[in-house]
């Protein structure tokens, strides 16, 4: 639901979307607006409650697309536990409930040597070791990170951080849908209100359109078209 929503807040901009997502990069209180307030905050979390109602905890981030794990410590808890969390907002295959025996210091393995075309790219492997610099990675592009042995048994966490430029669309270069725009800026639950149909619509093929398009071919969903 959150692509969904930020997609369709790209095409409710129109051509202006480039100057208005720039401008809102470069505001800190337009950037703490935008995650603790306006209309994520109406988007709610993941709220972990005791047989009595008493909330034990909470969990709440944007997207990601791709499949993650997470731990949420709620203590000691005797008896039923239930979830509250948005309908349509997350994607879960499973819920356990887990002991926390000890802390643990996990070791980093940086990447120790990037292939690509059968090539051997030592200056990459340098990039991604600098935290001032990135690696550019462009649609089609496939490498081989291979990373220090690890001591078995191992559990392994990913961990990457960088930024990726979005493509625009034909749809974003009209002039958009101001009152649209206004009116998730100013009146986000009624935004949202008149946004779920839409989305039911479109939720109903968006599983397979994402599992089965691909970059060099993509396919449309009709929420794209």
């Amino acid at each position: 639901m959150s692509t969904f929503l930020f997609y369709g807040t790209l095409e409710n901009m129109g051509a202006d979307y480039g100057r208005r997502m720039a401008i809102m990069n470069h505001s800190d209180k337009q950037k703490r607006w935008l995650i603790d307030g306006g209309i994520m905050q109406h988007l709610g979390h993941i709220e972990v409650k005791n047989a009595q109602g008493t909330s034990l905890g909470a969990f709440k981030e944007t997207g990601p697309i791709a499949v993650n794990t997470q731990l949420l410590p709620i203590g000691k808890s005797n008896g039923r536990l239930s979830l509250e969390l948005t309908q349509g907002l997350w994607r879960i295959d499973a819920i356990e409930v887990v002991e926390i025996t000890e802390a643990v210091t996990p070791m980093v393995h940086r990447v120790k040597r990037i292939v690509k075309d059968q090539r051997s790219l030592p200056q990459e492997v340098s990039l991604l070791r600098d935290d001032s610099k990135h690696l550019v990675s462009m649609p089609g592009d496939s490498r081989a990170l291979f990373f220090e042995p690890l001591e078995e048994p191992s559990h392994i966490f990913l961990a990457s951080k960088g930024f990726y430029l979005e493509w625009t669309r034909t749809a974003w270069n009209d002039e958009g849908n101001p009152r649209a725009l206004r009116k998730m800026l100013l009146q986000p639950r009624q935004y949202l209100r008149d946004e779920a149909q839409v989305y039911k619509t479109y939720e109903a093929e968006m599983e397979a359109k994402f599992w089965t398009s691909r970059i060099q071919n993509p396919i449309l969903t009709s929420h794209e078209k």
